[in-house]
């Protein structure tokens, strides 16, 4: 097929800034071009920005971006939006149905020490010609020791149809390399009805240099 070039160079300037340029194309398709950056603000957090031009045969746009990021021992917080113009293109957007005009997250989260941790989430994506969609996310994670830890996260979307999802994961180291999992998914959609899936593995990662390492799962959905 086409041929494709992307290049990123990213440099520290200082202890509290760093800065980057980044550069992609397609041979007969889209190609874009930006900068970022981001700088840390004494001790309230990190900031960061991004800009970027890019375009196909259709056209040619822009997109803008700004970040927040804070990570304190008992509170968490980090938001981010990208908003482009409706000409903005750039390597993968021949495959999208709809271009993308505002994507934004955010989340806060919260250690409760020894009761575990809290963390919320919000995502928004919008473009140009279809509706936008939503989704507010909740978790809660949990250690037990030598036992492991658990994971519970809900989900709720809202777009042309709304579905709601439930993952409660939980995971036990079995060794340096080795561990085990479990995990139950549920979601639920109006008229659709309600899908149910558990999954156990069991897994060895690699080790530095020459090694194995597998994973065995199994699954079972309803």
């Amino acid at each position: 097929g086409n041929a494709v070039g992307s290049a990123t160079y990213r440099r520290g300037m200082s202890d509290s800034l760093t800065a980057g340029a980044h550069a992609e194309a397609q041979s007969q398709g889209a190609a874009a071009a930006g900068v970022d950056g981001a700088v840390q603000v004494g001790t309230l957090g990190i900031v960061s920005g991004s800009a970027a031009v890019g375009g196909d045969g259709s056209g040619t746009g822009w997109l803008g971006g700004l970040g927040f990021e804070r990570n304190g021992p008992r509170v968490s917080v980090y938001g981010r939006g990208l908003y482009a113009s409706q000409g903005f293109a750039q390597l993968g957007d021949s495959a999208l149905e709809v271009r993308p005009k505002l994507r934004a997250f955010g989340g806060l989260g919260l250690n409760l020490m020894p009761y575990g941790s809290l963390q919320f989430a919000y995502g928004l994506q919008t473009s140009w010609t279809s509706p936008s969609v939503e989704t507010f996310g909740l978790g809660y994670s949990l250690g037990f020791g030598t036992l492991g830890y658990l994971n519970l996260f809900a989900s709720h979307t809202s777009a042309d149809d709304t579905s709601n999802d439930i993952f409660l994961t939980w995971t036990m180291p079995l060794g340096e390399r080795r561990s085990a999992s479990a995990s139950l998914q549920r979601s639920f959609e109006p008229g659709k009805g309600d899908e149910f899936e558990a999954v156990a593995s069991v897994q060895q990662n690699l080790p530095v240099g020459t090694g194995s390492g597998y994973v065995a799962p199994l699954s079972s959905s309803d």
